[in-house]
């Protein structure tokens, strides 16, 4: 009951400060101005804004009952239960599942794998539990046979689709357990998964898609076959069928909305995904467009793209929209010229203050292909990532990273 409570007046808030569509205030067509005399006009002013304020009425009274009825099935306009109040009553701290995703056959650099246990060994997890929330981790998902055999650095989509069906249901069962799903990557081809399982629980789903690459590609765009460049293709609507060859997907329900999906930090797009990205009319926005308006700037025009301050959001965050120099070696793909640290913690403060975030992931982290300080730079980084996303972005969050050996762990994650 008062997990409800506090969402109503979230949703209040969101009625409040939300402008619905509206027609011209006052219809001034085929009159000149000259011949409305200032009693009439302002007559007609004060009736159009009464309309409006009673359409803006309306709009929040049907808002407030789809909350009601959605709230009885565990979900409500992007209102989860995954949401704990903290003891002012707002809804800052969450129930969170945490599960690593190991993939690494969605791409050709081995290492990827590590990716979870570095992210982990920034402290994240102890410093989410500090903060207060409650986390439960779920531990490496496990990927399936062909995963743990020897063919599993072949680019291979019999071999991903296993491992993301696993990741798949695994993301479900965070969402039923009412938490809030936080995953550490592995290749950006568990978006697949996660993407998938998010959009069915929440059907309004919004993402920010935050990566140096659209990933946007299909069977017949891909200049490299790597599935890793290629999870939206399988999730957004209108580009069902595009994979239809891979028939090891079969089981993916393309749910989201190309309206309702963005990207940030572009800068290293294939000539098919911009085709694709044109034509589906999709809210692309590359580093020129953070040069030019500013990391904030970016953001909010983001949001008012696709709906983003009254639907859940989702983000996905690969590690190489960072610029190179942040990151090093540990990634597979790192691309020059994209965000600072600063500019990452910046736009993820402003998102938590803004949205209402129902998960997120974190991908391409791979500790394999970096020196030992790069290793544990980008194990520092991540943590403060993360830990921004539940709002300690200023000088708060893991500040003491393990010493992290890929070496050390196994090859197997069962």
């Amino acid at each position: 009951m008062i997990l409800q409570i506090t969402g109503f007046i979230g949703l209040i808030h969101i009625c409040v400060s939300t402008s619905v569509p509206r027609e011209e205030e006052f219809n001034t067509e085929g009159l000149h101005l000259g011949q409305v005399s200032h009693e009439n006009f302002r007559q007609n002013l004060t009736l159009k804004k009464l309309q409006r304020q009673s359409r803006q009425i309306e709009y929040c009274v049907n808002l407030l009952q789809t909350y009601y009825q959605q709230s009885q099935t565990g979900y409500a306009q992007g209102f989860p239960r995954s949401m704990v109040p903290s003891q002012d009553g707002q809804p800052k701290l969450r129930r969170i599942g945490v599960q690593g995703a190991p993939i690494r056959t969605g791409q050709r650099k081995p290492g990827v794998e590590h990716g979870p246990g570095l992210i982990r060994s920034s402290g994240i997890v102890e410093f989410l539990v500090n903060e207060g929330h409650n986390v439960l981790d779920y531990g490496d998902v496990y990927l399936g046979q062909h995963f743990n055999g020897e063919r599993a650095y072949v680019r291979n989509p019999a071999a991903v689709a296993e491992a993301t069906r696993y990741i798949y249901y695994s993301t479900k069962r965070i969402l039923q357990d009412n938490r809030f799903p936080l995953t550490f990557g592995g290749d950006h081809s568990m978006a697949i998964a996660t993407l998938s399982a998010v959009s069915e629980f929440y059907p309004d789903l919004a993402v920010i898609y935050i990566d140096a690459h659209a990933d946007i590609n299909t069977v017949q765009t891909t200049p490299t076959g790597n599935l890793h460049g290629m999870p939206l293709s399988f999730v957004i609507r209108e580009l069902s069928g595009a994979n239809a060859a891979l028939t090891d997907f079969s089981w993916v329900i393309p749910r989201i909305p190309a309206a309702n999906l963005a990207h940030i930090g572009l800068r290293d797009v294939n000539v098919g995904e911009i085709e694709t990205l044109n034509r589906l009319g999709m809210a692309s926005f590359n580093m020129r467009d953070v040069d030019r308006l500013g990391i904030r700037g970016v953001v909010d025009v983001v949001l008012n793209r696709i709906g983003g301050r009254t639907r859940p959001v989702y983000i996905s965050f690969d590690i190489d929209s960072l610029d190179d120099l942040e990151v090093g070696h540990t990634t597979g793909t790192p691309v020059p010229g994209g965000l600072t640290v600063r500019d990452a913690l910046s736009m993820l403060d402003e998102l938590y203050r803004t949205v209402n975030l129902v998960g997120f992931e974190l991908a391409e982290v791979n500790p394999s292909l970096g020196s030992q300080a790069e290793g544990e730079r980008t194990a520092t980084i991540s943590g403060k990532i993360l830990a921004c996303a539940f709002g300690s972005c200023r000088g708060h969050g893991p500040i003491k990273p393990g010493k992290f050996d890929p070496r050390k762990l196994g090859k197997d994650h069962t």
